[in-house]
């Protein structure tokens, strides 16, 4: 099979991604795994430091203050480490190719998907995590065959560009719906910040198109191929001073209805 130069740079970048997210992730795990333990240890520590300070014995001087900075700091590490992890997993699954033969299948529900791509979410705020914990409801389920690690993914993807916007502009908030209609299960996921010009909206789902500055370019990219590759799609539209909206389309079948 002749193998042209844009499919040798594709394998080359989805090898190099694959390798640094093997080391990177096996020193997280350490990070994580030391952080976790000292958190363990912690009070016994802080109860142990306060038993020799009340003996009177000679230790040094730690102010009250100094110690719950401490524990704080851990919390900080700690929320860092898993932001790490999981930008980490974004990356290398973006850059994968979704291949749809290789595609392990089963039936999943939509509300369990978005509650995960919640759960995982990297956030680096509290008022990151309110965007999308106030967006999720019941009424939002449906069952479809798909893989539930890369509906996650492509759901995190998304749920990143609207957070980046609406931090951005210093507006706006994230809406979740759903519809049945035209034989699809539709999922919509709108945030109102702000809006994209016609150029930018026939780019979106195109490799290396950044939408932000901090954005490689493949996670919409890599939505489209998912959703393809499932017998489905995803569009984007956009009204001016108003909204962006993605569309994503799952086919119906006899069993899949909720």
């Amino acid at each position: 099979m002749t193998r042209y130069p844009d499919q040798i740079q594709s394998d080359y970048l989805e090898l190099i991604a694959n390798n640094l997210a093997h080391e990177l992730k096996t020193s997280l795990v350490a990070v994580k795994s030391g952080i976790r333990g000292v958190k363990d240890y912690m009070p016994s520590l802080v109860e142990a430091y306060q038993e020799a300070v009340n003996h009177q014995l000679d230790v040094p001087d730690i102010q009250a203050r100094h110690i719950k900075m401490l524990a704080s700091a851990l919390e900080l590490a700690e929320r860092a480490a898993h932001c790490a992890s999981a930008y980490v997993n974004i990356f290398s699954m973006n850059m994968t190719k979704v291949d749809s033969e290789k595609l392990i299948l089963h039936k999943c529900s939509m509300l369990e998907c978005l509650q995960s791509a919640v759960d995982q979410y990297p956030y680096r705020s509290d008022e990151q995590e309110s965007f999308l914990s106030r967006a999720i409801q019941a009424g939002h389920d449906f069952l479809f065959d798909g893989n539930k690690a890369l509906i996650v993914n492509m759901l995190v993807n998304i749920f990143r560009n609207a957070i980046y916007n609406i931090q951005d502009v210093g507006k706006g908030e994230i809406i979740i719906s759903t519809q049945c209609k035209a034989g699809k299960n539709h999922l919509y996921i709108t945030d109102t910040s702000k809006s994209l010009a016609l150029s930018e909206l026939e780019m979106i789902f195109t490799p290396f198109n950044r939408l932000h500055q901090h954005d490689l370019g493949m996670g919409l990219f890599f939505c489209k191929q998912l959703m393809l590759a499932l017998n489905g799609d995803i569009a984007c539209r956009s009204e001016e001073n108003s909204f962006i909206e993605f569309d994503i389309m799952f086919p119906i079948n006899h069993c899949n209805s909720k």
